[in-house]
């Protein structure tokens, strides 16, 4: 006869294995590149975080309550204040982005940033510097 605590540890033990696997799979979401045509900026550096999906035709004249996502989950679509806490941007191929210190597309600009992957901000000044954004098609 087998004791009881051996048949709650292999449970235990699953549970366990499953959030993980979860959670990597969530993350790994994270990290692949944009479909053509889109993009998405991110609060934290290397893609983490809260995340605010960029297409062609993005104008968002005040990042203070733009939508967004949840570690890029798909379908989890809220209100969070992205502005000036954009830390990483990603871009894909047929957009271009211009980033701007202040609201309603005023101050310093950061861009045209086309097509990449912009890990961190601080190697260029511009990290949690971002108030508004505008995408359009590459040319």
């Amino acid at each position: 006869m087998k004791p009881t605590g051996s048949r709650s540890m292999k449970h235990f033990g699953l549970v366990i294995f499953v959030m993980v696997l979860g959670l990597m799979s969530s993350n790994l979401w994270a990290l692949e590149k944009p479909f053509y045509g889109t993009g998405a900026v991110y609060e934290l550096l290397n893609y983490g975080g809260w995340s605010f999906n960029l297409s062609s035709g993005t104008n968002e004249s005040n990042l203070l309550h733009a939508g967004m996502n949840q570690f890029g989950a798909p379908g989890k679509k809220a209100e969070q204040n992205f502005y000036r806490t954009i830390s990483s941007i990603r871009i894909g191929g047929g957009i271009k982005c211009e980033f701007y210190k202040d609201v309603n597309f005023e101050g310093d600009k950061l861009g045209p940033l086309g097509e990449g992957d912009y890990p961190d901000l601080r190697t260029n000044g511009w990290n949690d510097k971002i108030g508004s954004v505008k995408c359009y098609p590459a040319d």
